[in-house]
This record gives structure tokens, sequence and C-alpha cells, in this order.
């Protein structure tokens, strides 16, 4: 989306040394969808705010080659930058409106009126910005109060007007900015805001601090771990926070890749996977990714989470975080975080003839769900064979003896997480299972040409139309039914959003609230047992239940 662009503006933060960092953080959140004339982070000798209002007034001005400044701070800025209107480049002074005072002096005029537009993060005219010094005008302070917004909007209004000076009607100003709830700004979206109180606690306090952190667990695997770090990363710089990971220690892909994971995240505990029981210093809210049940089988069927990506600052966050939509627009960058080190980088089976297969085992053997059929594997090999008839498949798996039951003629390997990940990852063509190990790897590829996944995802096997998750439907893979057909990523969308169309009732949070828990003491038993063997036995105890 190209930028909206504003070259006669100077979007600009004045302060001392003392705040550079904020004042940055604060220009970098406000200029990210708007191309300005100039951006300056302008650092000022003052020592109290007193000389802060005054040099704003006199000195401001010098520092703007623009027809407009638009003065922010760390705590208030561009928040809706879509709302912008030409038509306030009319006024020389334009800022959220001031509440209606409760005394009887406040915001009044040096005739009595009272006076509602200002506000210190603003537009201002260079025009109004010089008057001060050009004309020598008296610095005093208004009922004991020195602020630069009141000086100029208020107590000395009538000498800026005078020169011809036009500030905004209360009108435009409602829908500019917003500090204060008022009752006339009540559901509005402003382009500015000021203050992260009420209705603009949606929006980064730079001078407070602004996080977004998520939680690594032992239950999750890497591609599970990956999601959450990714999603928590961009989303994070979308929105100008800082994020960071809690336990970045029980990350799976330590040994091969080098993460940044952010700030050091200080306490907070929980149960596996949320919600936490204390939230870590700084964090002030929680927000686990809306889950939506299947209402007959309990099947998680969550689509993109809105609520997710527009999340408050100083946040924990929790979930899947799998879908595409949140971080596709990043890819590039994303290259860059997930690289692997280069002395595990692997390119045997990175070859035009030669067809990875991803198979996932383990756990997956016990759950008839998830396990993949044979039908499903010898229908990809054979669409792969109408690709390349001269293809070698090798499979690249979790579990080698399982595989080599579904691939006696293959061969059949495993080496560990990271020749796995790098195989994958360097394949020009995959046949993939519905496992999310495999996801990272192949969307980041460089160098596939074509992949074949399941069509439905982890529900291939049952699936009347729904995907589980709603969100693995991967742009330029090929989705695989369970009579062999291939459908595009387009079919597939246009065929799940029907679906969700004639099934309104299912994605409806507020309805669909059925919960599916087993709570026996046999489920017990068989858990508690089942942490005791490994996946291998407890693979060939089922096999043997089953037969």
């Amino acid at each position: 989306m190209s930028k909206l662009k504003l070259p006669n503006v100077t979007l600009c933060c004045f302060g001392s040394e003392k705040y550079r960092n904020q004042q940055q953080k604060s220009l970098n959140y406000s200029s990210k969808e708007i191309e300005f004339g100039a951006v300056k982070n302008i650092i000022v000798d003052t020592n109290t705010i007193d000389e802060w209002n005054k040099a704003v007034v006199f000195d401001l001005g010098d520092h703007i080659d623009t027809d407009f400044a638009l003065l922010i701070h760390p705590d208030g800025g561009v928040g809706e930058p879509q709302l912008w209107q030409d038509e306030w480049l009319k006024y020389d002074f334009i800022g959220a409106p001031f509440p209606l005072p409760r005394d009887n002096f406040s915001y009044r005029d040096v005739n009595g009126k009272i006076q509602r537009v200002g506000n210190s993060v603003s537009l201002r005219s260079k025009k109004l910005l010089q008057l001060p010094k050009k004309i020598g005008m008296e610095w005093k302070p208004f009922h004991g109060y020195w602020n630069e917004d009141g000086y100029i909007c208020v107590n000395m209004r009538h000498v800026f007007e005078e020169h011809s000076c036009k500030f905004a009607p209360f009108e435009e100003a409602l829908h500019f900015g917003r500090e204060y709830p008022l009752p006339e700004n009540k559901g509005l979206k402003t382009f500015i805001y000021h203050k992260t109180i009420g209705e603009n606690s949606c929006y980064p306090d730079f001078e407070k601090g602004a996080t977004l952190v998520t939680e690594i667990y032992d239950g999750q695997g890497l591609g599970n771990q990956l999601a959450c770090y990714v999603t928590t990363r961009v989303i994070a710089t979308d929105r100008g926070f800082d994020f960071g990971i809690m336990h970045p220690e029980k990350f799976k892909g330590l040994d091969f890749m080098h993460l940044d994971f952010g700030n050091e995240v200080i306490g907070g505990k929980g149960k596996e996977g949320g919600p936490p029981e204390k939230l870590p210093v700084g964090i002030e809210h929680y927000y686990n990714e809306k889950q939506t049940l299947h209402p007959k089988n309990g099947s998680d069927i969550r689509i993109y989470d809105e609520g997710l990506v527009n999340i408050l600052p100083n946040t924990k966050i929790d979930g899947y975080m799998q879908d595409e939509k949140y971080f596709e627009h990043r890819k590039e960058e994303i290259r860059k975080w997930l690289k692997v080190d280069q002395k595990y980088e692997f390119y045997d089976y990175a070859d035009d003839n030669i067809c990875v297969v991803n198979f996932r085992g383990g756990e997956y053997v016990r759950h008839k769900e998830l396990y993949l059929r044979k039908e499903y594997w010898e229908g990809a090999v054979k669409n792969m064979l109408k690709v390349n008839k001269n293809f070698k498949f090798v499979v690249i798996t979790d579990d080698t003896e399982s595989a080599k039951e579904f691939f006696p003629n293959y061969e059949v390997l495993h080496f560990d997480i990271a020749r796995d990940y790098v195989i994958i990852k360097n394949a020009h063509y995959l046949i993939l299972s519905n496992s999310s190990f495999a996801w990272f790897p192949a969307w980041l590829s460089l160098n596939l040409k074509y992949c074949i996944a399941p069509k439905y995802w982890a529900r291939h096997n049952v699936s009347d139309g729904y995907w589980n998750c709603g969100c693995n439907i991967t742009k330029g893979w090929m989705y695989q039914d369970r009579d062999g057909n291939l459908s595009d990523h387009e079919t597939c969308v246009k065929e799940f959003n029907d679906y969700i169309e004639h099934h309104k009732d299912y994605y409806d949070n507020k309805k669909n609230t059925k919960e599916f828990t087993k709570k026996s003491i046999f489920l017990f038993i068989k858990r508690w047992v089942g942490r005791m063997l490994s996946q291998k036995i407890k693979n060939r105890i089922h096999k043997f239940i089953k037969n």
C-alpha cells in the first residue's frame, strides 16, 4: 500500500536529550504510513517544563523549512493516518479539543470566551510558529501556568488572530485529534492522539514504554514456536512496540538459529499455554487469540483474529498465531530473522529431480483424524510424477519406523531437527504432511517450485469443508483432497469462504461456546502413564491394540 504524501508538512518532536530515544520511536511510529516533507527529532537545551514551553513558542519555527509542522510527543502522535484531511492545511493551528472548564477562568481568552481548540500535539503553520519571535511577543503565564498550547490558543490567541492566523473550529478539531475523553468524541477515531487514556489506550506511549510479549512453552513444536515468535515480532514492529519472549531457552531451534528475542522479560508465571497467573513486569494486559471450535466435533476451526493485530500496548499474547495474514507483509524481514546458521546449511537434496516428502508420525499415529492415510501419500506421489516422471522421492520424518510402512521403496531419513528443517527449506519440490514443523521452511524457501499439502490441513481425513485451522491455507501451494484432486490457494479460499457463509453459526464465538473436554479417571491414568513412555513405545502399543 502506497504511503500518504504530505510534502509540505514536517513531522517533529521537540525535547531535551533525555527524551531523544522516546521521541525517535514516536517519530518512527507516526511516519510509518505517511511520507512527510521532513521528519525531525529536534533536541533542545531545556531543563524544566517551563523552559520547554517557552522554547516551543519562540524557537520551534527556526527548525521548520516546510509550510507546516506536525508536532508530536512520546505520548502522542498519529493514531489513524487514513483519517488525514487536506482541509486542515487551511488552518494555522489545529489540535485536539480542550474539555469544558469547571472553573471560571480556564480556557477563557481576553474577552472571556471559552476556547476549546488547542493541545500541544497539533498541526501548525510556519507563519504561526515564527510570529512570536518576529513581533517580539511577550512571554507571560496564564493564571500561573506556562503551557505553550494554552499560551497560543487561549492567552495570546487574539494577537495571533490580529496577524491573520486562523484556528480550526471545534467541529474540525474533534476529527483531528483526541486528548481527553469528551461527550463529543465518544466512539470517534481521530487522526492524532495525545495521552493513552480511554479510547486512546490502544496507542503506544513511548514515554512509559510499549511492549508486546509472548511465551515459548515446552509442549510446543518448533513450528508452533516460530509462529508465535514471528507473529509477536511482526505485530510489535507494525505497531511501533518493543517485543520480548518469555523463556527463550525453551526454543527448539537454538542450535541452528540465532533469534533476536527482544527485550528481557522479567517475571510472570502461569500454566502451559496460558492464561498467566501473574503478568511480567511492565505488562498490563493479556490476550489469547480467539479460538473457534467446531460445534459438532470440537475441531479447532479458528480463523484470522483482527483483535490480535489491534492489540493494546504492554500485552502478553498466546495462541497458535499461524495465519499467514498476520505476517506475510514482512516476509523478507522474517527470512533474515529466521536465518539458519551457515554451518547447518545442506543442499544434498536440493535438486530438480528430487521431491522431498515430509512425513509426520510420532503422536499423530494414534489419532486417526490427524494421521494422513496411505491414499494421501499415494495420490501426492502420483500428482508429483505428472510434474516430473523421473522424480526420486526422499522421505524426511520424525518417525522412520512408521514412515517405512508407507514408503518401503523410498529412502527414509531422520537426522536431527536442524538437518530435517534445512532439507525442507532447500527442497525444490515438496509433499507436506499436516504438521507445522515444515510450514516455515517451506514458506520461506527461495528454491521451492511446487508444493502439495493436504486439503483442510489437520482434518484432511474427515472434513466436510472446514479447515483445521482456518489459517492454514498458504499462497502458492497446491492442496490435495481425499480423491487426489488438486486445488490452488485461490480455489481453497473461495470454497472455505462459501463454507463459512453457509455455517455462520460455527464461526460465531458468542454462540459457539461449547468446550470439548474429556474428564475421567481413565483419561488421567492414560496421560500419567503416557508421560513415562517413549513415543515409539506408545505407537507400538497403539498398533498392537488396533490389530
